[in-house]
C-alpha cells in the first residue's frame, strides 16, 4: 500500500500539470497576502488581520480551489479514457488506485500550503507587529484555505467518480462554487461552503466565535466531501457493468456504505442541533436566545423558547419602547475570549403608570446574531452581567 502510494506520488511529480498546480497553490498566497503587484486589492479601512491574513486567504482559496479541481478532474479522465485502466482492473482493484490516487493529491496540496504559508509568515509577523498572533495565523489559513482546498478536492473526484464526464463535473463544481461565493452575508452561513461566512476577524483580542463558524463549516463541509466521494466510490465502474451493476459490486466494500450513511446522518444532525445558533422553527432565523436567570443574575441560553416567545416580543416590543425612558447606564466590563464579564446597571423611568412588575425587552444586535433578552423590573434598577457573545 505504501510502496503504490510512493509510486503515486512519483507519477504525479513527473507531471508539469502537477508542477503548475503547485505553482498556483504556493503563489496565489504569497501575491495576495504580500499585494506584491497590488493583486491583493487591499481595503485599510478594517482590520490588519483582515488585510493580511483573512482577505487573502479567502481570495486564494477562490482561485487555488478551481485549479485543484480541474487538475483532479483531468486526472481522473486521464485514468479513465486510457487503455491503462482496463490493465489496471484485471491487476488491483480500481477503488484502492483512486483511493491512494485522491490522497495522492492531497498530500501534494498539504505540502505547497505549508511551503507558503513558511514564506508569508514572517512578512504577516513584521508587519502586524504586536497585533500578530502565531494562533490566529495558523487558524486562519488552516480553516479557510487548507481545509477548503481538501475539501473541494474530496467533491471533485466524488462528482467525477459518479458521472464519469469531464464537462458535467466541471460544470456542477463550478455552479457549487458560485453558489457559495454569491450567497449574501444574512444567508444560512453553512451555504457558504467554500468561503465561510466569516468575512472580518477583529485585532488584539481572543475572541474564538469567528473562528468556531469557520471550524463548524468546515467539519459540515468535510462531512459532505467525504459523503460524497464515498457515493463516488460506489459509482466506480466495473468491467462490462453499468452504474447499478458497479454499485452493487462495489457495495461488497463495506468500509464505504457505512461511511456514506454516517456522513448523511452526521449533517442532517449537525445542521438541525447548531451547535452555536438556535434556528428559528417558523421562518429559519438564525438566533441565539438569552434570558436572564434571576438568581445569579446571569444571562443563560434558553433552547426551550418556542414560536410563542417571538410572537410575544413582536406583538409587546413597540408597548415597552414607549412605556420606559432611559435616564442612566453604567458599564463596567472585560473581555475574555468569547465573554464580557462585568456588569451594567441601567437606571430607567417608568411611564406607564403602572406600580407592579412589568416586563422590559432588551435587544442587542452583533454580526449575524441576535440576543433577545426578557427582564422582569417593577423599581427603577437592575442589574444584568455576564453576557455571552
Amino acid at each position: 500500500m505504501f510502496q503504490r502510494l510512493k509510486q503515486e506520488l512519483k507519477r504525479l511529480c513527473c507531471t508539469k500539470q502537477t508542477w503548475l498546480l503547485v505553482a498556483v497553490i504556493v503563489l496565489d498566497p504569497i501575491l495576495l497576502a504580500t499585494d506584491f503587484f497590488g493583486l491583493g486589492t487591499r481595503v485599510y479601512d478594517t482590520t490588519i488581520s483582515n488585510v493580511l491574513m483573512l482577505h487573502p486567504a479567502r481570495l486564494s482559496l477562490y482561485i487555488s480551489a478551481f485549479s485543484l479541481m480541474a487538475f483532479t478532474l483531468l486526472q481522473l479522465q486521464k485514468l479513465y479514457n486510457s487503455s491503462a485502466y482496463t490493465i489496471l482492473e484485471a491487476t488491483v482493484d480500481p477503488l484502492t488506485q483512486i483511493e491512494l490516487q485522491t490522497i495522492a493529491i492531497g498530500i501534494i496540496t498539504i505540502f505547497s500550503v505549508c511551503v507558503s504559508l513558511l514564506v508569508i509568515y514572517p512578512y504577516t509577523a513584521l508587519t502586524m507587529g504586536t497585533l500578530f498572533s502565531f494562533l490566529k495565523f495558523l487558524r486562519t489559513w488552516v480553516y479557510v484555505y487548507l481545509v477548503g482546498m481538501l475539501i473541494t478536492l474530496l467533491i471533485s473526484s466524488g462528482i467525477f467518480l459518479i458521472f464519469r464526464n469531464f464537462e458535467a463535473s466541471l460544470i456542477l463544481i463550478s455552479a457549487l462554487m458560485l453558489f457559495s461565493i454569491s450567497q449574501s452575508e444574512e444567508s444560512y452561513y453553512l451555504t457558504h461552503w467554500l468561503q465561510t461566512s466569516v468575512t472580518s476577524i477583529a485585532d488584539g483580542t481572543k475572541s474564538t466565535l469567528q473562528f468556531k463558524i469557520m471550524l463548524f463549516t468546515r467539519l459540515v463541509g468535510a462531512l459532505i466531501g467525504i459523503g460524497v466521494y464515498a457515493a463516488g466510490l460506489l459509482c466506480v465502474r466495473r468491467y462490462t457493468k453499468k452504474l447499478l451493476g458497479s454499485a452493487r459490486q462495489n457495495i461488497r466494500h463495506t468500509v464505504i456504505p457505512l461511511l456514506l450513511v454516517f456522513c448523511i446522518i452526521a449533517c442532517g444532525f449537525y445542521t438541525e442541533n447548531d451547535p452555536l445558533f438556535w434556528k428559528d422553527k417558523n421562518d429559519g432565523t438564525l438566533l441565539e436566545e438569552s434570558v436572564v436567570d434571576e438568581e445569579t443574575q446571569t444571562i443563560v441560553i434558553d433552547e426551550s423558547a418556542d414560536s410563542e416567545y417571538n410572537k410575544r416580543l413582536q406583538d409587546n416590543d413597540a408597548q415597552f419602547n414607549y412605556d420606559v425612558n432611559w435616564t442612566d447606564m453604567d458599564t463596567n466590563m472585560t473581555i475574555e475570549k468569547d465573554y464580557l464579564h462585568g456588569e451594567t446597571i441601567y437606571q430607567i423611568d417608568n411611564l406607564s403608570g403602572k406600580k407592579e412588575a412589568q416586563e422590559l425587552t432588551i435587544r442587542i444586535v452583533r454580526g449575524i446574531e441576535l440576543v433577545q433578552i426578557f427582564l422582569q423590573w417593577g423599581t427603577n434598577r437592575f442589574l444584568c452581567n455576564g453576557f455571552q457573545f
